[in-house]
């Protein structure tokens, strides 16, 4: 399960249900053809068939059409087909704009937006409710029109704060130096030499700076090394520019902006220069906006 914020850019609160319901995961369409994306040794079904002897060992021998053949009599209700090119495809009814399987105004952000005073009673005020902050800072709401949100103020906050934190990784990493990015680990895995996956994880985190985190915030991160590497004022700017969008925007004309897909675990398969194009696009189309355009954070699911 992963939990993300979407700013939804609206002309009105109350169309916000039918802006978010193409996007829905529980939506079924007609009938289509989902192509695999990856080769026959990759595809989930190939570790079961081996062990019921439908398949043999060698990955770099496998066709589609031997997975397909196997796949189908393990299960002949979702069967692997081949097109004309020999392409590997499913029937799906699965919305393939799916997003989301449940979203809420606020939760997990509420109080993402702060507001200008004098715009008090036309701002949505965040509710209680599972999984919501438990502050938030007065003057805090979850949308309302452009003109009511200091959104100069909150990318000020988010940059204020990444120095900070920028600061106290600064201070760890003085104590512990020397550590390596994950991808220097990663670059050794090798068949020939026997350095697997599971020997690079171990040395990674056998850094005393990657020890020396595992009781801090620190620990969320997927690789801190990495992600403090780059300059103070690099780093601050970047917080400046995601503090708006969100992981995806949604325009006025209902199109889905974001760098990547979110999978699970809150993992998505964007990677830095994704978000900084996605940011530089979402907030020019932002700052384009009306006065009088809403935007509103959702606390999306999937």
């Amino acid at each position: 399960m992963s939990h993300f914020a979407v700013t939804v850019c609206i002309e009105h609160p109350d169309n916000l249900e039918a802006v978010m319901a193409p996007y829905d995961e529980n939506l079924e369409v007609e009938p289509y053809r989902s192509y695999e994306e990856g080769g026959p040794a990759g595809h989930w079904s190939v570790s079961g068939s081996r062990k019921a002897g439908l398949l043999g060992a060698d990955d770099s021998a496998l066709t589609w059409a031997q997975v397909a053949e196997a796949h189908n009599k393990r299960y002949d209700d979702e069967p692997i087909l081949l097109d004309g090119d020999g392409r590997a495809y499913a029937m799906s009814t699965r919305n393939p704009q799916s997003k989301w399987d449940y979203w809420r105004i606020g939760g997990r952000w509420g109080g993402y937006f702060p507001y200008r005073a004098e715009f008090a009673d036309r701002v949505l005020k965040p509710e209680r409710g599972w999984g919501s902050p438990e502050s938030i800072s007065p003057r805090h709401c979850d949308g309302g029109p452009k003109a009511a949100l200091d959104l100069a103020a909150m990318r000020d906050r988010k940059a204020a704060e990444a120095r900070v934190r920028y600061g106290e990784w600064a201070k760890l990493a003085a104590k512990h130096p020397g550590a390596l990015p994950w991808s220097v680990f990663a670059d050794n895995i090798s068949d020939g030499t026997g350095y697997t996956i599971k020997d690079a994880r171990k040395a990674y985190h056998e850094q005393p700076l990657i020890q020396a985190i595992r009781d801090t915030d620190f620990r969320h991160y997927d690789d801190p090394v990495a992600e403090f590497a780059k300059p103070e004022a690099l780093y601050a700017e970047h917080a400046r520019a995601g503090a708006v969008p969100g992981y995806a925007t949604v325009t006025l004309d209902g199109r889905w902006m974001a760098p990547g897909t979110m999978g699970w675990f809150a993992v998505s398969d964007d990677e830095e220069g994704d978000r900084i194009g996605y940011w530089e696009a979402a907030n020019a189309y932002i700052e384009s906006l009306d006065d009088a355009a809403w935007l509103i954070v959702t606390d999306c699911h999937i």
